[in-house]
């Protein structure tokens, strides 16, 4: 399944297709760790963790604490060997006073019991002698890939996902420089007006589902608007007497980007009309 994942991400680079795969930073910096010439291990830090799986984040620093606890012991040079053992033994987490016992731990990875973290993992006990094999192994997770070097981790979430710059990609200025107008629409039009200031409104969730709507994707590819291929064309939509503009919902063509749009009475019947498109036109498909 990786690998299958792996190649359809170089293929989808590689043609310019836009990619939803959330892929972190912290995941691309992996990669490109393994790829230096010096080949040095990727060693996550806790931030970069925390960015990917905070819940595993929050249970390994938890774990964490037995680890310090027990380092302190073993620097305490006056204890003899029995008594070590004796206050490891008696070593309990600060926050609920629980043992590495009590836990009932073995080595597989935190919510996931059939990803064993050693192998044999699952009949391996976490003890106060081994919790910091246990925290090594579920932190340092290496990620092997192809080589993606030319790239930083903030690009390649770009390219792959994550859009860093999606806000600006969303500014009027943005918007307008990116859509075409056609049949009788000119800039200084009132629906053009009324479809920019409207994106200029979506949050997150409702750019996702205008876009998968309007192009197929949910999500724009890098370079926003201006970088969709083909270019997003805004055209009328006539109205049919005795019906009024106002009665019509918009409607797309997403093989071409294509909006064709009522020309609405005002702002408010053209945000509905749209979010009710959105709402309904996200898995419907119908040939005109």
């Amino acid at each position: 399944l990786f690998k299958f994942t792996g190649h359809l991400v170089a293929k989808g680079l590689i043609d310019g297709r836009i990619l939803d795969i959330p892929l972190s930073a912290g995941f691309w910096t992996a990669v490109q760790r393994q790829l230096t010439p010096t080949g040095e291990p990727f060693a996550w830090s806790w931030d970069q963790l925390e960015a990917v799986d905070a819940q595993l984040a929050k249970s390994l620093r938890y774990l964490r604490q037995f680890v310090e606890a027990k380092h302190a012991l073993y620097a305490r040079k006056e204890l003899t060997s029995t008594q070590l053992q004796s206050e490891m033994d008696s070593i309990r987490h600060p926050s609920d006073q629980a043992s590495v016992a009590d836990l009932t731990l073995d080595f597989t990875l935190p919510g996931y019991p059939d990803v064993e973290l050693r192998q044999g993992g699952a009949e391996i006990p976490v003890t106060i002698a081994n919790i910091h094999l246990y925290i090594d192994l579920g932190f340092d997770r290496v990620f092997p890939s192809t080589s993606l070097l030319m790239f930083t981790p903030a690009e390649l979430c770009s390219l792959v996902g994550q859009t860093a710059a999606d806000d600006t990609y969303w500014s009027e200025a943005a918007v307008q420089a990116g859509i075409r107008l056609e049949h009788g629409f000119t800039p200084s039009s009132p629906e053009v007006h009324m479809f920019v200031e409207f994106l200029g409104s979506l949050d997150r969730k409702e750019r996702r589902m205008f876009l998968q709507f309007v192009t197929g994707a949910p999500r724009l590819p890098l370079g926003g608007f201006q970088a969709l291929h083909p270019p997003l064309h805004l055209v009328p939509r006539p109205a049919t007497p005795p019906l009024q503009p106002d009665d019509y919902l918009p409607s797309v063509m997403t093989c071409m980007n294509l909006v064709k749009l009522p020309k609405y009475s005002s702002s408010e019947i053209f945000a509905q009309r749209w979010r009710q498109v959105m709402a309904e036109g996200q898995c419907s498909f119908h040939l005109s």
